[in-house]
């Protein structure tokens, strides 16, 4: 039920209050989650030291890959659990007929909704998780350094190195990581995507989605054979006949902008959806 004294579409005052409310509701569903998530770097830090004394009599801090790959685990564990923990209640007849109550507009609620899940957490979440890795590469010289410090380097630096040994891991873990401003809108679309999904099946919400992204890409996969079949996609050879001739880094300098316009497209697209899916929200 919405407010007759106020702007029915949007109002900044009750969009604050709204989202004072959303916040403490994100912090007692998945509060101490993203907690016990932000301090893997510690969790897996002792567990490395205490599995190293006990087997190997040595002190050692996990290793650059391990430390990467952990990042890499908890970022999507995050991005695919918080929508759904979040906001799949929303489904439910008892909380969605409680949501549908709460005096904002579909636009506030939104707008809120957005705001925790795409901006507020990750930023919170990859901010504590980076400072903890930090904190732990000041305290103890062999931890190495902090994940926050390391830089990518040019794709063709990256592709001229033959081996992996350990100043060589630096440019591959810069590139296929990105460091924090590449993680924070991979992060963003994978929430909002698993938001859709949240917000859109009643049960098994995340294999729902899983299954739903699978559909997606099988029956996209079938439509690019068949315009491919169809002669409609052969200006795709001469673009790409055109790139051969380009070095690596303007390679990856176009690859990177593709990829930042089809995820603004996807992205937006996804929240649309969302915005929609709130409209028609009844129970």
């Amino acid at each position: 039920m919405e407010t007759n004294t106020k702007n029915n579409v949007f109002d900044f005052g009750r969009f604050g209050k709204y989202l004072t409310f959303d916040l403490r509701n994100a912090w007692s569903n998945f509060g101490p989650g993203i907690l016990i998530l932000a301090a893997m770097p510690l969790i897996i830090y002792i567990g490395n030291i205490l599995f190293n004394n006990m087997w190997g009599g040595s002190w050692s801090s996990p290793a650059l890959l391990t430390r990467l790959s952990f990042l890499s685990v908890t970022v999507v564990l995050t991005s695919i659990v918080f929508p759904s923990k979040l906001y799949g209640m929303l489904t439910s007849k008892k909380e969605g007929t409680d949501y549908l109550m709460v005096p904002a507009s579909t636009l506030e609620k939104f707008c809120s909704m957005i705001l925790v899940s795409v901006v507020i957490v990750p930023v919170v979440f990859l901010v504590a998780y980076y400072c903890l890795d930090g904190l732990l590469s000041l305290c103890d010289p062999t931890y190495g350094q902090a994940l926050l410090n390391y830089k990518m380097k040019s794709l063709g630096d990256i592709m001229v190195s033959s081996s992996f040994a350990e100043n060589d891991v630096n440019d591959v873990i810069s590139f296929t990581g990105g460091g924090f401003l590449a993680i924070v809108p991979k992060m963003a679309i994978t929430i909002i995507l698993f938001l859709l999904g949240a917000l859109c099946f009643r049960k098994w919400k995340i294999f729902g989605t899983i299954s739903a992204m699978i559909a997606v890409s099988i029956v996209l996969s079938l439509l690019f054979y068949a315009l491919a079949e169809a002669g409609l996609l052969n200006f795709l050879e001469s673009f790409i006949e055109n790139m051969q001739d380009k070095d690596p880094d303007t390679l990856f300098g176009i690859a990177k902008t593709v990829s930042v316009v089809v995820n603004l497209l996807l992205g937006v697209g996804l929240m649309v959806a969302i915005f929609f899916r709130l409209k028609t929200l009844k129970h």
